[in-house]
């Protein structure tokens, strides 16, 4: 991963604001001279970033965060949870020299195809992004007719791993339970009721009229496919979590934790194998394996290594002040490449549907190449 200095964030969050997000890093700093209020999408943002640049010149503290969005989140994160070379190098987890765009990347790969009929960007995107929440209604919308399977076929060559882990989430609905339901690794539960819309009339008596209105029923239904969105959205809310505890940690919280761990570990003999990683809040320090103690004591003293700061999240994006950008997209980093390695979507999958299940993904060795990636948030 490469690292950039305080004000070099600020100028490429300059870049950012007029329109350049889709270039890499050494592009927008180049262009960074000839940039202007006039070049501005979001005027306000370039206004406020020029503004701590001065004042970083000055000498001046100035406190205007940095604002870095997943790359294809959705599909970023499914890729990471099914260890998808392919897809991780089309959603920024796996560094190709260039930034990546998975949506540009579909469009390329069905021109390739040599398809007759019109291809636009836009409506590429937003068929993707609602394809791997399981829809078929927009992409038949946005798309003609003879052009849908070539759509799909992109999707499943450019990003096999998401296409793979969608199809499996929708499999798992469970049509016996009104909730559909699954705890992550820090104990946070999602909670789903089973609902569908329901039209009534009440009549007016006063008027004499029959005024409609609906309300969401809840019960069983036979068949749905918002697994595939709840549990991609529970994940990137799980992440934003674990972001913010390596980032804006309590010290002293830490400190007791990994006293705590290294007194099980002394307790302990035997070989360690490969490391695994739990998640930073579990306590049942007894009950972990030598493997997973070891990785625990690991990840607290790199928690430890630097102090924290705060991160402000607006779902996707994260926010921190300038001094403390590398160490956001550090940690990013860990995180997505220990979910590679997790088992996660397994275990999840499991507990909606009630009984041990095994996904047979081809999972591939991308931990360390995840770990030193440039554009997961860019």
């Amino acid at each position: 991963m490469k690292y950039y200095k305080p004000v070099e964030w600020l100028k490429i969050q300059a870049a950012n604001a007029c329109g350049l997000d889709k270039v890499t890093y050494e592009e927008r700093l180049a262009a960074f001279p000839s940039l202007s209020v006039e070049k501005a999408e979001n005027v306000l943002l370039f206004k406020n970033t020029m503004k701590a640049i001065e004042d970083y010149k000055n000498g001046t503290p100035n406190g205007t965060p940095v604002m870095l969005d997943a790359c294809s989140s959705g599909i970023q994160i499914l890729s990471a949870v099914t260890a998808c070379r392919k897809g991780c190098e089309a959603t920024g987890l796996i560094n190709t020299g260039r930034r990546p765009n998975a949506y540009r990347d579909v469009e390329n790969k069905m021109k390739s195809y040599g398809i007759e009929g019109e291809v636009d960007y836009d409506s590429i995107k937003k068929c993707v992004m609602t394809s791997f929440y399981g829809s078929k209604a927009v992409p038949r919308e946005l798309l003609d007719e003879a052009v849908l399977p070539y759509f799909y076929k992109a999707c499943k060559e450019v990003l096999p791993g998401a296409w793979k882990a969608c199809q499996k989430l929708i499999e798992t609905w469970n049509q016996k339970e009104e909730v559909q339901q699954w705890t992550l690794p820090d104990g946070h539960v999602a909670y789903c009721p089973v609902s569908e819309k329901v039209g009534a009339y009440v009549h007016i008596d006063e008027v004499n009229m029959d005024l409609p209105f609906f309300y969401q029923k809840v019960g069983r239904a036979d068949a749905g496919i918002s697994n595939a969105a709840n549990v991609t959205h529970s994940l990137d809310a799980y992440i934003l979590r674990s972001v913010i505890r390596h980032c804006s940690y309590n010290p002293e919280h830490i400190k007791k934790k990994l006293i705590r761990v290294n007194y099980e570990l002394s307790q302990r003999s035997g070989d360690t194998g490969e490391l695994i990683y739990p998640d930073i809040t579990r306590t049942d320090y007894a009950d972990m394996t030598n493997e997973e103690l070891v990785g625990m004591y690991i990840n607290l003293e790199d928690v430890l290594s630097c102090k924290p700061f705060s991160v402000l999240t607006v779902h996707d994006c994260y926010a921190v002040h300038s001094n403390h950008v590398n160490r956001l997209r550090y940690w990013y980093n860990q995180i997505m490449a220990r979910l590679s390695i997790s088992g996660i979507l397994d275990d999840i999958c499991s507990q909606i549907m009630g009984k041990d299940v095994f996904i047979p993904f081809d999972y591939e060795d991308v931990f360390n190449d995840i770990k030193e990636n440039d554009y997961a948030i860019c």
